[in-house]
């Protein structure tokens, strides 16, 4: 159960940066689309988490359709990809 409260968690944090389009975020390259099997993943939502005046790491999360729902997100069938870069 704790795996689906992380993982809402950060659906959340990267549905606030939904208008984010731009690929370099905090000097990483975060591509629009991926290939996970071979299925076509979309760039969903992408942030940045900040400790303090710390940045701890770039999230994105990529679907296979964007959507703004965390519950269809999470039941969406098919490959999902949680990218973290820690800074």
């Amino acid at each position: 159960m704790n795996h689906r409260i992380a993982l809402t968690s950060l659906l959340v944090l990267c549905f606030l940066f939904t208008d984010v389009h731009a690929r370099d975020v905090a000097g990483v390259t975060v591509p629009e689309r991926i290939t996970l099997a071979d299925t076509a993943l979309t760039l969903n939502g992408v942030g940045i988490r900040s400790k303090f005046f710390f940045d701890i790491y770039v999230g994105a999360l990529y679907l296979p359709e964007k959507t703004q729902n965390a519950e269809t997100a999470i039941n969406m069938p098919g490959p999902k990809r949680v990218l973290m870069h820690f800074l």
